[in-house]
């Protein structure tokens, strides 16, 4: 840690205890979440997104504890996976769940548990760090952490041209609803489901490092809204929340105008309006979407412990931590 950096831990120190997390904190996390996101995440959910073991490393991260009340005040982590580039295979990891409670915040708590998260990678032998921060946490990344931004990913859209009830925006407000629709949907689509895959790797082959995504990765990103379909010979990867989420597909060149219009169908019926997949955007997209529009982009930065040289990294939906 540099410059005024030790100021701040050391006044920190007087009010919080920073701790490594391990599972034993988890129902500590569960509060955390439901003051940072409103999101009710039981010690399993957390188990299951924080298991990164058979990924390649386990879970690192930090968190603040408020001494005199020993309740969460913080956390910061990253999660371990690998990423490879022809036969090489390394190990980084992707910056995760930045969480601050409203009691605790204005504190410099941050910086200091990213600090110590980065400091415990390097010593994992992590080779590179990334995320993709929103616009309350970006400030802080490049101002605080030496963070850098790079290659952006951007969204694409596909507009249904004839809309349809919005029925998957609308079930988002009731879980009832929301789990009928998802139903619907799966129903839909179940002439075109496929077993899941051993390994389901991004196929541009363009000098990129890409997410090694083994069996133990699928595995680990399963959900009950994700689904692998086989439309005419093309496999994709998806997930079905408010829009139908392309994570990755198996041949880009392969989808057709016919295979388009297959899932546009049964994304009227089972009311999507839109159809997104994520791409670099220093990848021009295959000819064969160019029925997909950009829509934004979410901003990508990355962080080097020790002397790491920066590698190029492919992104697609099924990448983020959020997938």
């Amino acid at each position: 840690m540099t410059g005024h950096s030790g100021d701040i831990k050391k006044t920190a120190a007087d009010e919080y205890t920073f701790i490594r997390v391990t599972a034993a904190h988890y129902p500590l996390l569960t509060e955390l979440y439901a003051d940072a996101f409103g999101s009710r995440l039981t010690v399993e959910d957390i188990r299951r997104r924080y298991d990164t073991l058979a990924l390649g490393g386990e879970h690192v991260a930090f968190m603040a504890l408020h001494t005199a009340s020993h309740t969460p005040a913080a956390y910061y982590g990253v999660f371990p996976h690998q990423v490879f580039r022809e036969k090489e295979r390394i190990l980084v990891a992707q910056s995760g769940d930045t969480m601050t409670h409203s009691a605790h915040r204005k504190k410099g708590l941050f910086v200091i548990l990213a600090r110590l998260t980065y400091a415990e990678c390097e010593k994992k032998g992590i080779r590179y760090i990334y995320g993709f921060p929103n616009d309350n946490s970006l400030p802080g990344f490049l101002k605080h952490l030496q963070w850098k931004e790079t290659d952006h990913v951007t969204r694409y859209d596909l507009k249904l041209k004839w809309k349809t009830f919005p029925l998957s925006r609308l079930s988002r407000k009731s879980s009832l609803l929301r789990k009928w629709q998802l139903s619907l949907a799966k129903n839909l689509f179940r002439k075109y489901r496929s077993a899941p895959a051993d390994c389901f790797h991004n196929p541009l082959k363009n000098g990129y490092y890409r997410v090694y995504r083994d069996r133990a990765y699928l595995q680990y990103k399963e959900t009950p809204d994700k689904l692998f379909i086989r439309v005419e010979g093309v496999s994709f990867w998806i997930r079905l929340t408010d829009v139908i989420w392309i994570g990755e597909i198996d041949n880009y060149n392969g989808v057709t105008e016919r295979i388009i219009r297959k899932l546009k169908r049964v994304a009227f019926w089972s009311g999507y309006n839109t159809i997104v997949l994520n791409l670099n955007e220093s990848i021009p997209l295959p000819e064969s979407l160019n029925g997909f529009r950009p829509a934004g982009k979410d901003v990508s930065c990355f962080y080097l412990p020790g002397q790491q040289e920066p590698i190029p990294l492919l992104i697609t939906g099924a990448d983020f931590d959020t997938w």
